[in-house]
């Protein structure tokens, strides 16, 4: 050991072994010898043979800073003895001092030097050095790892943009860049490929940090290079093995990461997007999600659709569909994965209930009192408290959940008196309300709870909710609620109905003829659990008149209203208008489902004359819209539920309905409109014969209009929607005759004819001549 090599030892003490002063000493003679001009010379030759870890430092140390600040002076002779050097200590030669088996700050100093000297010399002085590093890689780990540390340097200390840099780096970066695209970097990532397929079973560290270093470069080279049909498929390989190391396959997730997140035109990043099949990773966030391959799949999950919805911001409206497609597919593969999950967990939960029902619910109890005292309203917390209460209740029998035993009659109490402070959420909001409609039986049976339950649903809990999904579905639970405890209801109509006044004023005046309110929970359940409710004859007369005249008036005013300003309504208002036309008929039609016919036509006749009146005004409809497919479908409806309603009563009416129907009667409605007529044939049986007197010349013209002559064949091409159409026609017509001669109705003036000049005709002849003629919807009838 030399008196330099003594010196730089006692300059790095730490440990106070070293006296002050000769430490002082030996920095200020380390400085100057660091002022020698053959200091790259004599750096050069202690890190060829000294193995001491300070002096291996310090000499790299030296080097970096003489050719960082004083390149331009040395010696050509003595940059190349450097450049030499570096690079054959680097790639593992005898000479260097066991450099590359020294620790890692060594060997970053060592990839740092090499870089300052690619800084100044790539690619005119040293042209080839990444080419030359390539065939030593075959050395082993060692010498992968040292390449590796090289370019992570070159990103460090030039090329990445996460650091401010001078114009003049700015400049030196694009033309090492440029060079390296032209000169290198296929037989890199090439380089790269084979590290990754020789040592994937042997070595997971080194091929993590091969993936590490690659994931770097991603950003700025050709991305065909890795978005292809060999390498984009390895890297799913690679992360969806199981018999790797979590660090190689979460290396695997940050290199795709990278992939998807590179920059480039909007259609063309859209195809890159589809082919990555993303959804073939969603299963490896579901084991563990605080490892560290769980984090770095989410990160590529969350990076994935962020540049999903950037394609969104910059596509046409027709290749948006796409970018929607591939977001779908993100939620709908995610959602599937959670519903099944939660369906193996809920039935293992129904499982420990049915064995040890009382630890189970203690069990609910305690995530649910969580759930109510937590000051942060956790959403995920509050969601799964609530569903574990709901699952429970699909293992308890009716008469269990009635009774509240073991717990429940703490349990639903706490439910039905919970405000969480997250329930503006949609789904915190939807699964309590399915999950006190699950227990409400509870509440029939224990009816001091009934305020509270009316409370939940008609508070911003339920109906009143933000969202206007949600307060749809709280009126469609609460319908049902209503269905189940009726008269127990009774004294608390006047309240139910003052609390709804502003959602049943507002249920004309949303915009339903958007798409984003349509679906079977249409807003008009609020309807039918009122007509139950104020439909039962346990209401007094008079107060059922009032809440029944309180609703069917301002409806049959609006409907009157619209109908008068029906020829100076614009292009632009008349879907609107008719939108809200077909919601006012539904409503009335969901209000009228709570009233008997032995109510409104025996006991309380009044009461029968208000729904005669609003049919009155109902089939205005079909005489200013007469053409209007959907008005005509809810006018057609709503008689339907009359003749039920006013039974026999509901005569008077049928001809002039029957005749708008019949006038500008569509082929494909005609099988509604046999429907009809057979209700009211069933109905009313030999007390139809008028109606029907009236209305059977027409229909008998009609039918073979519409009904080809020609023999419907079956086989390829033979299910299309127009031959469906008229096969279910040709079967409820032979429904419709059936019941005439089933009803004793058979003398109607023309049936007879009919059926032998017409139907026997075209229908029974042809089974005899043509042996192509099926009669298998006319076997049906029986």
């Amino acid at each position: 050991m030399d008196g330099l090599e003594r010196a730089i030892i006692a300059s790095f003490d730490e440990t106070g072994a070293v006296d002050s002063v000769l430490k002082s000493e030996a920095i200020r003679f380390c400085q100057q010898t660091k002022g020698s001009p053959t200091i790259c010379r004599l750096c050069v030759e202690k890190l060829r043979f000294c193995q001491i870890v300070q002096v291996q430092f310090w000499c790299l140390q030296t080097l970096h800073d003489a050719i960082r600040v004083k390149y331009s002076l040395i010696s050509a002779e003595e940059k190349d003895l450097v450049r030499k050097s570096v690079f054959s200590i680097a790639c593992y030669d005898e000479e260097g001092g066991g450099i590359l088996a020294g620790p890692a700050f060594i060997k970053n100093k060592l990839a740092q030097v090499i870089v300052t000297l690619i800084y100044f010399e790539y690619p005119l002085i040293s042209s080839s050095v990444f080419l030359d590093f390539l065939p030593h890689l075959s050395k082993g780990e060692a010498v992968i790892d040292m390449f590796c540390r090289i370019l992570n340097a070159l990103d460090d200390e030039l090329i990445s943009l996460d650091y401010p840099r001078s114009n003049e780096e700015v400049a030196v970066a694009a033309q090492v860049k440029d060079a390296m695209r032209q000169q290198c970097v296929p037989q890199i990532v090439r380089a790269c490929y084979d590290i990754l397929s020789m040592y994937r079973n042997s070595d997971s560290e080194i091929c993590a940090t091969v993936l590490d270093t690659l994931r770097r470069y991603i950003s700025w080279i050709d991305i065909g290079l890795i978005a292809n049909d060999i390498f984009l498929p390895f890297l799913f390989e690679l992360m969806l093995f199981d018999g790797i190391s979590e660090q190689f396959r979460g290396a695997a997730a940050g290199c795709m990461l990278a992939v998807v997140s590179k920059r480039m035109d909007p259609q063309s990043k859209l195809s890159l997007l589809k082919n990555v099949q993303i959804s073939r990773v969603f299963g490896l966030v579901s084991d563990d999600s605080s490892s560290e391959l769980a984090s770095r799949v989410a990160s590529l999950l969350t990076g994935y659709a962020v540049e999903v919805l950037e394609c969104t911001k910059r596509l046409t409206e027709r290749t948006k569909q796409t970018s929607f497609e591939l977001l779908d597919e993100i939620g709908r593969e995610e959602e599937d994965r959670m519903v099944e999950y939660r369906k193996d967990f809920f039935v293992l939960l129904r499982s420990i209930g049915r064995v040890a029902p009382d630890i189970t619910q203690a069990f609910i109890r305690n995530s649910l009192d969580a759930a109510v005292t937590s000051s942060g309203g956790n959403i995920e917390e509050v969601e799964a408290a609530l569903s574990l209460l709901y699952a429970l209740g699909e293992s308890l029998s009716e008469e269990t959940i009635r009774s509240g035993r073991g717990l429940l009659s703490d349990l639903v109490p706490m439910l039905l008196a919970s405000r969480f402070t997250c329930h503006s959420n949609r789904i915190v909001a939807l699964v309590y309300l399915d999950t006190i409609t699950r227990y409400a039986k509870f509440v029939q049976e224990n009816s001091q709870f009934i305020p509270m339950l009316l409370a939940a649903f008609l508070d911003e809990r339920g109906i009143h909710h933000p969202n206007i999904n949600v307060g749809r579905r709280a009126s469609y639970l609460f319908m049902r609620v209503v269905k189940s405890l009726k008269s127990n209801l009774v004294p608390y109509i006047e309240t139910i109905l003052q609390s709804l006044q502003d959602t049943v004023a507002q249920f004309t005046n949303v915009d339903y003829s958007s798409k984003a309110l349509s679906g079977s929970e249409d807003g008009t359940h609020i309807f039918e659990a009122i007509g139950i409710l104020i439909g039962m004859e346990d209401v007094p007369l008079e107060k059922q008149s009032g809440y029944l005249s309180s609703l069917l008036t301002p409806l049959c005013h609006q409907v009157e209203g619209l109908l008068l300003n029906s020829k100076i309504l614009t292009i632009e208002e008349a879907p609107r208008k008719i939108a809200t036309i077909q919601q006012v008929i539904m409503a009335i039609n969901a209000l009228s489902k709570g009233f008997s016919e032995r109510l409104v036509t025996a006991s309380r006749p009044a009461i029968g004359l208000m729904f005669k009146r609003t049919l009155d005004v109902l089939l205005q409809i079909l005489v200013v819209y007469p053409k209007i497919e959907p008005l005509r479908s809810k006018v057609m409806s709503f008689i339907h539920r009359m003749v039920d309603t006013l039974g026999a009563s509901v005569f008077p009416y049928l001809p002039k309905a029957l005749e708008q129907l019949l006038a500008e009667i569509e082929p494909k409605e005609m099988v509604s409109f046999l429907v009809l007529l057979n209700q009211i044939i069933c109905k009313f049986n030999n007390l139809a014969y008028d109606v029907l007197e009236e209305v059977f010349p027409a229909i008998a013209g009609r039918i073979f209009s519409i009904i080809p002559r020609e023999v419907i064949t079956s086989g390829p091409g033979a299910n299309t929607e127009e031959i469906r159409e008229i096969q279910e026609l040709q079967q409820t017509l032979y429904t419709f005759l059936y019941d005439i001669v089933t009803h004793d109705l058979s003398s109607v003036p023309g049936f007879q004819k009919f059926m032998v000049e017409a139907f026997a005709t075209n229908c029974c002849l042809y089974s005899v001549l043509d042996r192509s003629f099926e009669f298998q919807d006319a076997n049906t009838v029986s």
